[in-house]
């Protein structure tokens, strides 16, 4: 039943892998009830069977409960359904909550910390590219007390601190304070000096994000201590032209300020041939558009994600990328990279015509890596 409504048999796969051979739909009908949901929320083939693998217990449910969480969730968060959408494929587990405790978890979080109007709006926001916010919604009120009071003893603030840094400190939430957050403050402290109010707020929005007048030297032992990365060189021209790269794209004052904000792990990682070419869409929209300040995190995500964070459709980008990649632009980016591989039916930009990506996976990153290969340990 699933593959005649376009689920993949990846994704019937993954379910059955999920509940071990078990019934893994409420019941043919149920089934065919929760997909019809899903599809009239906005659902096309690879949005609704990237749902289901990474939240196979959506099937499961009765429809009529599905359709619950849906509508406490336009409840909560005052947003379009496109973009709750976008929240559902953010944290797919919030399909499988019941409706009740959503409302109850995000009521006590309000009542709770007395979050002005302007926090809870932006909050609501923050849901639609911030696995970490939704932790709001999906954490039971203990856990989030908890884990933000562990932070507020961390960092030693006040309570109207933590009302006043409320958008910062849930990026954390979904990290011990003392297993998780303790270390990393202890690193950067070492190296930057104690943080003052201006420098915890940098540290809390960004985890990694330096001090003005970090050096790169020092920057780079940061980094390093990622483990996917502890065995590249950054010194040799390939690692080097990438740096340049996106330090020049998110328009960093320095490199070492590039090296770290978020999600540069990933991004590095990443060859230029696969990179370069959305970072050269990107440019060509702000011009197309006169959004001179559009810019994603995705560049190094798959395809489907990236896309949907530039509002692009992927044929229109993949036309794109096919000129770009055959441009004079693209050969003197991309000419420490390892020679570009060609998609098996000349497809690109799903990650098969990314020619020198190093297998790594930067789990800070929150996004899926098209990294494939290895690269050699310079």
């Amino acid at each position: 039943m699933l593959l005649q409504h376009g689920v993949t048999e990846a994704t019937v796969a993954s379910m059955i892998a999920r509940f071990k051979g078990g019934p893994y739909v409420s019941s043919v009908s149920g089934g065919a009830a929760v997909l019809e949901e899903l599809r009239a929320r906005g659902c096309d083939n690879e949005r609704l069977n990237g749902l289901l693998q990474r939240a196979p217990t959506i099937m499961a449910r009765p429809a009529s409960n599905v359709m619950a969480s849906f509508a406490a969730l336009d409840d909560i968060l005052q947003l379009s359904r496109s973009d709750v959408l976008r929240v559902c494929e953010e944290q797919p587990s919030l399909l499988s909550r019941d409706a009740g405790s959503l409302r109850r978890n995000w009521a006590k979080v309000q009542e709770r910390y007395q979050l002005p109007p302007k926090v809870v709006r932006s909050l609501q926001k923050m849901m639609r590219y911030s696995r970490a916010t939704t932790a709001l919604l999906t954490y039971d009120s203990d856990t989030v007390k908890r884990r933000l009071s562990g932070l507020q003893q961390l960092f030693g603030l006040s309570d109207g601190d933590v009302v006043a840094l409320f958008r910062c400190l849930v990026q954390l939430l979904e990290l011990q304070p003392e297993e998780g957050v303790r270390p990393r403050r202890d690193k950067l402290e070492a190296l930057l000096g104690p943080f003052d109010k201006q420098t915890l707020r940098r540290f809390l929005q960004t985890l990694q994000r330096p001090e003005a007048g970090c050096t790169l030297e020092e920057a780079r032992q940061v980094l390093l201590s990622t483990p996917p990365l502890a065995v590249n060189a950054l010194d040799t021209p390939k690692f080097q032209r990438r740096m340049e790269a996106l330090t020049d794209f998110y328009e960093h004052a320095s490199t070492a300020e590039m090296l770290l904000s978020r999600n540069r792990g990933t991004q590095l990682k990443s060859s230029l041939w696969t990179v370069g070419p959305r970072m050269a869409f990107v440019r060509h929209l702000r011009l197309e558009r006169g959004q001179p300040h559009l810019r994603t995190s995705q560049v190094a995500c798959t395809l489907g994600p990236f896309c949907r964070s530039v509002r692009a459709d992927v044929a229109t980008y993949k036309g794109f990328e096919a000129a770009w990649l055959a441009s004079p632009e693209a050969a003197q980016l991309c000419e420490h990279e390892r020679p570009r591989r060609q998609a098996a039916g000349g497809s690109s930009g799903s990650g098969g015509s990314d020619g020198g990506s190093d297998s790594s996976d930067d789990s800070s990153s929150g996004s899926s890596s098209e990294e494939e290969g290895e690269d050699e340990r310079e």
